[in-house]
C-alpha cells in the first residue's frame, strides 16, 4: 500500500516525497529517462553489458537486429561491436541524443552497422525485418497496462523475419525475491569539469499494486559555488512470467526457452519457420 505523503506528491515515497514537497526542488522532471535525466541514468547504467553477453548466442549470421527501448545505445553498441547490425528504437529524445554521441566515439566499421530511429515500442512501423528482436534492462515493464504489452507483442511479431527470435527479460520477483529489492537504497557522486553531482536513489514495491518505483534525487554543486537540485521518479510494471506467455501465444510466438540470470528473468521466443 502507499502512504499518503506518497499519494500526494506523484509518485515520490519516504523522504523523496517529503524533499518533493519543499521549495528547495529547482525541478521535479517528469520522465526519468529524458531531459536532464537521460544523462544521469546513461551514467548509472550504461556501462554495464552484463545482458549483451547473454544475447550473444542468438545473434544471427546474417540480417538485422532490432534493439528496443535502445536507450544511449549500451546494447546496440555492445552488439555492433561484436558484428551485428543492429537498428536502435527509443522514444526520447533525450537518449537518442546521448546514443548519437556514444556511437560517433566508436570506431568506423561499428558506426556503419549501427542505425537509430525514434519511436515507441508498442506503436511502431519499421521498413525492414528483423532476424532478432531484443528489448533488454527489462524495459518491457515501463509498460504499466497489459495492453501495452499485448501491443508491443503485435508490433514484434510483424517485424520478426520466419523463425526469428524476440529476447527480453523482467526483474524476478519470484517466491518472495521482490523484498530484496524494496527499501533500496544507494548513494553517487561524480565529479566534472563543471562541478560535483550527489544522487540519491531509492525504491520501493508495491505488491497490492503489482508496481515498482524508482526515485532520484541530483544536487549538483558548482566550482563557483552554484547548487541546483532536481528529482524524477519512474513507476514500472510488476509482471507475472504467465501473461508474458499469454502473450506470446496469442501473436504466434512459441516460447523457446526461459532462463534466469542474476535477478533477471529471460524470455526467448520465435516467430513460426518457413
Amino acid at each position: 500500500m502507499r502512504d499518503a505523503n506518497e499519494e500526494k506528491s506523484g509518485g515520490y515515497h519516504g523522504i523523496f516525497a517529503k524533499l518533493s514537497q519543499l521549495e528547495i526542488i529547482d525541478r521535479l522532471e517528469g520522465d526519468l529517462y529524458d531531459g536532464q535525466f537521460a544523462d544521469f541514468w546513461d551514467r548509472y547504467n550504461g556501462n554495464d553489458l552484463s545482458d549483451v553477453g547473454h544475447l550473444v548466442r542468438f545473434l544471427p549470421k546474417e540480417g538485422r537486429v532490432l534493439d528496443l527501448a535502445s536507450g544511449s545505445g549500451r546494447i546496440g553498441i555492445g552488439l555492433a561491436r561484436l558484428g551485428a547490425r543492429v537498428d536502435g528504437l527509443e522514444l526520447s529524445s533525450g537518449m537518442l541524443g546521448l546514443a548519437r554521441d556514444c556511437l560517433a566515439a566508436e570506431p568506423p566499421e561499428v558506426r556503419e552497422r549501427l542505425r537509430f530511429f525514434q519511436g515507441n515500442m508498442c506503436e511502431f512501423t519499421l521498413e525492414d525485418r528483423y532476424d532478432l528482436v531484443v528489448l533488454g534492462t527489462t524495459s518491457i515493464s515501463l509498460l504499466l497496462s497489459a495492453d501495452e504489452r499485448r501491443r508491443l507483442f503485435d508490433c514484434v511479431r510483424r517485424h520478426l523475419n520466419p523463425g526469428g527470435k524476440f529476447v527480453f527479460n523482467v526483474v524476478d520477483f519470484s517466491g518472495g525475491r521482490w523484498k530484496n529489492f524494496d527499501h533500496y537504497h544507494d548513494v553517487l557522486s561524480h565529479e566534472d569539469k563543471d562541478g560535483q553531482e550527489f544522487v540519491i536513489l531509492g525504491q520501493r514495491v508495491f505488491p497490492d499494486e503489482m508496481r515498482f518505483t524508482l526515485n532520484v534525487y541530483r544536487e549538483f554543486v558548482g566550482w563557483d559555488g552554484e547548487t541546483r537540485r532536481s528529482m524524477s521518479s519512474s513507476t514500472k510494471a510488476w509482471i507475472e512470467p504467465e501473461e508474458l506467455r499469454r502473450h506470446a501465444a496469442a501473436t504466434g510466438l512459441e516460447m523457446v526457452e526461459e532462463f534466469h540470470a542474476d535477478d533477471t528473468h529471460y524470455f526467448v521466443t520465435a516467430a513460426p519457420g518457413n
